[in-house]
């Protein structure tokens, strides 16, 4: 039985992410372990945008050293460390804005995996959201 936490993924208009995930297996990696991390990143993003902050919450391991952070288009970037933090952040934003929001078009590319033992994997990819009209789009917006 394989269990795959997320460490750090936050996903905001234009940006690169970095996942630090424990996988629990014997064997290498291969592309069955990159789908389910793959699918677990898709899972995080729409749960953020549904608004869902249980289900989001339950891809953040409760640690001290979960962080998510994040580079936006403008060259800025963003980051927070420790579970607190995390949850502090995104309790706070969706109080600000409680509605689910429908979710961008998300495009992942350049997906690195690097298995760092048995059962961690560091992750790094592009992610660049999308809407309608193919502008980016800011994630956070009044609902």
């Amino acid at each position: 039985m394989k269990t795959i936490r997320i460490f750090s993924v936050l996903l905001i208009s234009l940006i690169v992410t970095t996942a630090f995930i424990k996988i629990n297996r014997s064997a290498d990696s291969g592309p069955a372990d990159e789908q389910a991390i793959k699918n677990i990143i898709e899972e995080e993003t729409a749960a953020y945008f549904q608004r869902d902050s249980i289900k989001l919450f339950s891809f953040y391991a409760d640690d001290a050293i979960t962080q998510t952070a994040w580079n936006s288009p403008n060259g800025s970037y963003g980051m927070y460390k420790g579970f607190k933090s995390i949850r502090k952040n995104f309790t706070e934003a969706f109080i600000k804005y409680p509605k689910p929001q429908v979710q961008p078009k998300v495009d992942r590319s350049q997906w690195v995996f690097r298995q760092l033992s048995d059962e961690w994997m560091w992750v790094n990819f592009i992610a660049k959201f999308k809407g309608d009209d193919e502008r980016s789009i800011p994630v956070m917006k009044r609902g």
